[in-house]
C-alpha cells in the first residue's frame, strides 16, 4: 500500500527521557542567554579637553590630555565573573550631543597627539575589579560637544568574556633554557629566552611562546622544587599572526620548575547593551 513507511517503536524508557532531554537543551540555552542578566551600565565620568597652546598645541594642555571627548562607563554585572573586555567585538553605535553634533564625523583636523580620526572605544585605561563583578570601559573622540550642548547621548553594545571555574594542570621538572617544550594543559609553549632581565631587579626572565593561546588561559605560575610559588609578574606581551609571546619575570633563580597553568572551563562571550545620556550632573 502506498504513502505507508516503515514505523519504528521507541522503547518507554526513551518516551520519559525526551522531555528530561528537551529542558536540559531549553537549560542550556537559557544559561547562555542569562550570562549577561542584570547588568548594568552607566557614565561614570565625563571629561571634555579644549587644545592646548605652544609647539603643536600641546605644550600647555588641560589636564595634560589631548583634546576631545573622553565617557567613562561603568559597567556592573552581578553574576561576577567578568574576566576581558572585547574591544574589537564591541560596537559604537551612536555618539551624539543634545544640539545634534555627531562625534563619530572625522574632525577637519587632528593635532599630533590627538586621538586621531576616529571615534571608538579606547585601547587604554580599560579595567575589570578583581571579583570580576565591575569594569570600566571608555570611549574617546577627537571632537568636542557643541556650543550651549549640555547633554552627551551615546549607544551601542560591549562585548565582554566572562568565566568563574578553572581547571589547573602542571608540568614537572621543566629547565628554564630556551628550547624547553611546556605541555600543561591544551597548549603548548616553546621557552624562547631565558636568563638576567634586561632591565628591573628580578633574577630570571623567562618568554613562552605559543601558537594557540586564547583567553581560555587564565594565568601562569612558577613553583620550586619544593612546590613553593616563586613570586612571578608578566612584564610583556606580543602577538604577531597566529604567534604570541609573554615574558615572565621571576623573583627567584632556579635551574627548573615546576610550571602550573590554569585554565577557564566555562568561558563564555556576553553582549551587554547601553543606551545612556550624561551631563556635568552625570545623570
Amino acid at each position: 500500500m502506498r504513502g505507508i513507511g516503515t514505523i519504528k517503536l521507541v522503547p518507554a524508557a526513551a518516551l520519559l527521557l525526551l522531555p528530561l532531554l528537551a529542558c536540559a537543551a531549553e537549560g542550556k540555552k537559557a544559561g547562555k542567554k542569562d550570562a549577561a542578566a542584570g547588568a548594568k551600565v552607566r557614565v561614570a565620568g565625563i571629561r571634555v579637553v579644549n587644545e592646548g597652546v605652544g609647539k603643536n598645541k600641546t605644550e600647555l594642555r588641560p589636564f595634560n590630555y589631548n583634546k576631545g571627548t573622553t565617557l567613562a562607563l561603568l559597567v556592573r554585572l552581578p553574576a561576577g565573573g567578568l574576566i576581558k573586555f572585547n574591544r574589537g567585538a564591541s560596537k559604537l553605535s551612536a555618539m551624539t550631543d543634545d544640539k545634534g553634533s555627531d562625534f563619530t564625523r572625522k574632525p577637519k583636523k587632528t593635532g599630533r597627539f590627538s586621538f586621531g580620526s576616529r571615534t571608538g572605544f579606547e585601547m587604554a585605561f580599560n579595567a575589570i575589579s578583581k571579583d570580576g563583578g565591575a569594569a570600566l570601559v571608555q570611549i574617546g573622540s577627537p571632537n568636542l560637544p557643541a556650543k550651549g550642548a549640555t547633554r552627551v547621548s551615546v549607544s551601542g553594545t560591549l562585548v565582554f568574556q566572562r568565566a568563574s571555574r578553572k581547571q589547573t594542570f602542571k608540568q614537572t621538572g621543566v629547565a628554564l633554557k630556551a628550547g624547553t617544550k611546556i605541555q600543561a594543559g591544551k597548549i603548548p609553549f616553546t621557552i624562547t629566552k631565558a636568563g638576567k632581565p634586561q632591565w628591573g631587579n628580578a633574577a630570571v626572565s623567562v618568554t613562552l611562546r605559543t601558537t594557540q593561546a586564547g583567553p581560555e588561559l587564565a594565568g601562569i605560575r612558577f613553583l620550586d622544587a619544593a612546590g613553593k610559588e616563586i613570586k612571578s609578574s608578566r612584564q610583556s606581551w606580543s602577538r604577531g599572526g597566529k604567534m604570541s609571546s609573554s615574558t615572565y619575570t621571576l623573583a627567584r633563580k632556579v635551574d627548573k620548575v615546576t610550571v602550573v597553568m590554569d585554565y577557564w572551563t566555562d568561558l563564555q562571550t556576553i553582549t551587554i547593551p547601553f543606551n545612556l545620556k550624561t551631563g556635568l550632573g552625570l545623570q
